[in-house]
């Protein structure tokens, strides 16, 4: 779990630090950083399995400057800086990271006994860290605390494609493998995880009573195509992804994110998309239970962005960000915690609020209610 997290010259983020808890929300206005530093978690993560410029490059990017496209200012004289602090299996982690323009690394240093980072790495255009991971085994779970990302943007649409079989699937940052990973899970041999995962997804959709797998036939081999079979039904009724809620969906593929062979650290954006909004607490219940290890094999820290004023109701103020961008500084970021008269503000209908922590530009002042909230 990262407990802290500075990063300077990477897009947006000029020089920010967070602090971060087992969940954490990001709010803030559209452009505001809040995506920029999800990416910088996940390319971090992604400096310790891969040479520098595919860790660099963006995703959807096919650009031959992978360094250029993610500098503040595309500002190739500076440097791009990471200083990540947490805890993994129990004991406490350091690791600072620098690279330069090329890309190449600058400065590297992980203080974690008794391992220790090799020399030098193969390659300049790889962190010593990713050399290390090839001849120290142990060293894995002692930084998986912020090596082990996955980041989810889920699509409904992706969500009810046929998906081909595959060995131990991790769901796919969309989730269009979602039947191929739930498949894992219902012909693997953790059959607790199984029940588990149905008796939650009851809990959360209770016009569900399980889910079920159909082999389809693809150009190449077989695939699965994935039904919810409906409670209440003798014998079972089935139907198919294609014409289940989207609510349903993406309940499943949260439950898969907790119960299947996922990273430790969820990046996930606007978990409210497609959502109706009356369900969207037991979503954040959701996530807060995979957090603290009530649903699925361990705890996973969950960083989430949102755009939904609703969340504000169902999350701690500890655990909110707000990201504000100047054009001339960056993004800055505020825990809400450090908002004054916190408590007068969140006596507020919640748009209100939602505006004048986001957009009204008074969030260091006193000047509230209904003048400022407009």
């Amino acid at each position: 779990m990262i407990t802290q997290l500075t990063v300077r010259n990477f897009r947006c983020l000029q020089d920010v630090t967070a602090t971060l808890m087992p969940l954490t929300v990001l709010i803030g206005a559209n452009d505001s950083g809040k995506s920029s530093f999800l990416d910088a978690v996940h390319t971090l993560a992604r400096t310790a399995r891969e040479p520098l410029p595919e860790s660099l490059m963006a995703e959807g990017s096919h650009g031959p400057a992978p360094f250029e496209e993610q500098v503040w200012q595309r500002n190739v004289a500076r440097s791009m800086v990471w200083r990540v602090q947490g805890e993994s299996r129990g004991k406490r982690f350091a690791y600072e990271l620098a690279v330069r323009a090329g890309p190449y690394v600058r400065f590297e240093k992980l203080p974690l006994q008794p391992v220790h980072l090799v020399a030098s790495a193969a390659t300049p255009r790889e962190t010593r860290l990713r050399a290390s991971l090839r001849t120290q085994a142990e060293l894995g779970a002692l930084v998986s605390g912020f090596t082990s990302v996955g980041k989810y943007r889920f699509d409904p649409r992706a969500l009810r494609r046929v998906a081909p079989i595959a060995a131990d699937p991790q769901l796919s940052s969309s989730g269009d493998n979602l039947a191929a990973a739930l498949d894992a899970l219902l012909t693997g041999p953790d059959r607790a995880a199984l029940r588990a995962l149905e008796l939650s997804l009851r809990e959360a959709v209770p016009t569900v009573a399980g889910v079920a797998m159909r082999a389809v036939p693809l150009a190449s081999g077989f695939g699965k195509a994935l039904e919810f079979i409906l409670a209440g039904t003798r014998p079972p009724v089935t139907i198919p992804a294609s014409s289940a809620s989207e609510g349903a969906l993406l309940f499943a593929s949260y439950l898969v994110l907790a119960h299947g062979s996922t990273p430790d650290i969820l990046l996930i954006e606007e978990p409210e998309n497609g959502l109706h909004p009356g369900r969207l607490e037991a979503v954040i219940g959701l996530l807060r239970r995979i957090s603290e290890g009530d649903i699925g094999s361990r705890p996973r820290q969950v960083i989430f962005t949102t755009h939904s004023p609703l969340v504000l109701g169902y999350v701690k103020p500890e655990e909110v960000r707000i990201f504000r961008r100047d054009l001339e500084r960056g993004t800055e970021i505020i825990p809400l915690t450090q908002v004054p008269d916190l408590e007068r503000l969140r006596s507020l209908p919640a748009p209100d609020l939602w505006y004048f922590l986001t957009e009204s530009g008074n969030i260091g002042t006193t000047e509230f209610g209904p003048a400022a909230a407009r």
